[in-house]
């Protein structure tokens, strides 16, 4: 999905873990250089990790990566709590999610989750603009950020640390998804 220039984007912790524990995180500052924002949800959930909580702080504080909160007294928080409790006719979601996503509609903004079936509802709810591990890869490709072999080696190594992706290579998504290769 195509990205506005001024656009942050929200990383859940799924995909931005899946890319820190691998240690391939350069993809994503490659493509997205300083619009990677962390909710503090979701930085509450990766700091229970130590190594992803010190990635992290170091990215944080180098400014690099941005966390950002809401008030209770927001429409961002409101978005958020319909979404953490769900209705009758909203589904529940976890808090991670959640937060990324009240901030992606808040901010009409990109958001970056791998979970699409928690959350493919409200992205068609919201009309919002999501980004999965797959779709940060083939960008990478497509940029000549990493080359195939590279990226079927990284999507290899977060299956190894227990990533569900929907492939076992990143050749076979490109083949699948995109008629490549």
């Amino acid at each position: 999905m195509a990205i506005k220039s001024n656009d942050k984007i929200y990383f859940d912790s799924d995909c931005l873990s899946s890319f820190l524990a691998t240690k391939s995180e350069n993809i994503l500052l490659n493509l997205y250089g300083n619009k990677i924002v962390v909710s503090s949800v979701v930085y509450d959930e990766m700091r229970k990790v130590p190594f992803l909580k010190n990635a992290l702080d170091l990215y944080i504080s180098r400014k690099v990566f941005q966390e950002e909160t809401f008030a209770a007294n927001t429409d961002t928080f409101q978005i958020f709590r319909l979404l953490q409790k769900g209705d009758a006719s909203h589904p529940k979601i976890g808090n991670g999610e959640a937060s990324v996503i009240a901030l992606a509609k808040s901010k009409n903004s990109t958001m970056a989750s791998n979970n699409l079936k928690d959350i493919s509802y409200y992205i068609r709810y919201y009309n919002l603009n999501n980004l999965t591990t797959a779709d940060i890869m083939f960008e990478a490709y497509t940029q000549k950020i990493k080359t195939l072999e590279e990226l079927d080696a990284v999507w290899e190594k977060m299956i190894k640390r227990g990533q569900y992706l929907p492939t076992d290579t990143f050749s076979q998504w490109l083949k699948k998804n995109k008629n490549i290769l």
